[in-house]
């Protein structure tokens, strides 16, 4: 499995260490996954995310399609239903979705 990144300008300080925090995770996944890729986008308004994904988030702060996951930077999370300590929790689960979906 591969995995890309797409910090699209994001300056906050989780994401800017992203994808070292991520290495570890993606490491393990590899070994049980056929998923070929993964892209990860952090979206840095909620104006963008309706141009990316097509809906409005509604109180969320991800979204996947096929093998893309879609979250709004930490910094965002105040506009949501989520707390900036969850960003983590949340692109896991996103990812293992995607994995799982792309695995049947």
């Amino acid at each position: 499995m591969k995995w890309k990144v797409f910090e699209n300008g994001s300056l906050d300080p989780e994401v800017l260490v992203l994808d070292t925090k991520m290495e570890y995770f993606v490491n393990q996944m590899r070994n049980c996954c056929k998923c070929p890729e993964v892209e990860v986008h952090i979206v840095r308004s909620f104006e963008d995310f309706k141009k990316m994904t097509g809906e409005e988030l509604n109180g969320q702060c991800s979204k996947f399609s096929e093998n893309k996951v879609f979250i709004m930077e930490p910094s965002k999370f105040s506009g949501t239903h989520h707390d900036r300590n969850e960003f983590y929790e949340i692109l896991y689960k996103q990812l293992f979705t995607v994995m799982y979906k792309n695995n049947k």
